[in-house]
């Protein structure tokens, strides 16, 4: 069921702070610090359960958000909005239209909208897994955002604004915890160039969130050390059997060499345009959602062959 308020839908469910977050565009870890710092939080409480945001709530923080936008401080505006009964909130705590598509997006970045931005990442996120709104909706609007031959007025680049967003709410992703009683997998390393950095991350957070230990490593030669050699070192120091490898060119052939020369790990690698490398130990993938896929049966397989051998997870 819904109510109407102010000549909108409200929903009547009880929310939490990632709904809430894309409902309005604003991140999670500024929510919460809202309810530490001004007392405008959630006001459900169920036994052995995270606080729900109720219609009400949701309304007076979307008040908030529209006076701080009108130029109001932020303690002011939260006041503001503590003080007015429910009855006479505005219309701020209603569903949104965000870009729903990867045109959408691609035109918020370029008229430098970042709170739009992040209200369509948010917003997709809730409503489906991550690596399909990198595929489907972040990578091509980046794509378009990158191709137009108008350019960018200097420190106002409409990729960087999208990249930055993205970060931010990829960021706010980690910090949600993995569903309960997912079953035991074996550590991955995501080995990526700087060119493949941020669907690298996509690939880290979507891995953690389905309960596989990840790390990422850089690939790129920093500090007279190059991949091949920084992950020789990580590999003596985490036992790691499953690489996805990130990349392209010779640099990326290199490492892959190295890799395969350890006959101990598994190695998962992304893209179309990933070298040609041809080995038994090597599954090639397309694309980062086939990546998530393959790697999470993969390091639940190899971790119940482990428990069965005695040697138990890694």
């Amino acid at each position: 069921m819904a109510r109407e308020r102010g000549g909108m839908l409200m929903p009547e469910v009880p929310l939490s702070v990632t709904a809430v977050s894309a409902r309005l565009g604003v991140s999670a870890s500024t929510l919460r610090t809202w309810e530490r710092r001004y007392g405008l939080g959630p006001g459900e409480r169920r036994a052995g359960a995270h606080r729900r945001y109720r219609p009400e709530d949701v309304e007076r923080i979307a008040r908030m958000v529209e006076l701080i936008h009108s130029g109001v401080g932020a303690g002011d505006a939260a006041a503001s909005a503590l003080a007015m009964p429910v009855d006479v909130l505005g219309t701020g705590g209603g569903q949104r239209d965000a870009p729903s598509s990867p045109g959408e997006l691609a035109r918020a970045a370029r008229g430098g909208d970042a709170r739009t931005v992040r209200q369509a990442l948010a917003a997709a996120i809730a409503s489906k897994d991550l690596p399909h709104v990198w595929s489907d909706l972040i990578a091509p609007a980046m794509e378009s955002v990158l191709a137009d031959s108008d350019g960018d007025r200097p420190g106002a680049g409409s990729s960087v604004l999208l990249m930055t967003v993205a970060w931010d709410v990829l960021r706010e992703t980690a910090t949600l915890d993995p569903p309960p009683g997912l079953p035991e997998a074996s550590r991955v390393v995501v080995l990526t160039d700087l060119m493949h950095t941020l669907p690298a991350h996509v690939v880290g957070v979507s891995l953690e969130r389905a309960g596989v230990p990840t790390t990422i490593l850089a690939t790129d030669h920093h500090r007279g050390m190059d991949g091949a050699r920084r992950f020789e070192e990580y590999r003596d120091r985490h036992p790691a059997p499953i690489a996805v490898v990130m990349g392209a060119g010779t640099t990326c052939e290199s490492l892959l060499s190295t890799i395969a020369a350890d006959q101990c790990v598994d190695v998962v690698l992304v893209g179309a345009d990933a070298p040609a490398f041809l080995d038994v130990r090597v599954q090639r993938v397309r694309t980062v959602a086939a990546c998530v896929e393959e790697t999470v049966a993969l390091a639940r397989a190899t971790a119940a062959a482990e428990v069965r051998g005695g040697g138990g997870a890694s």
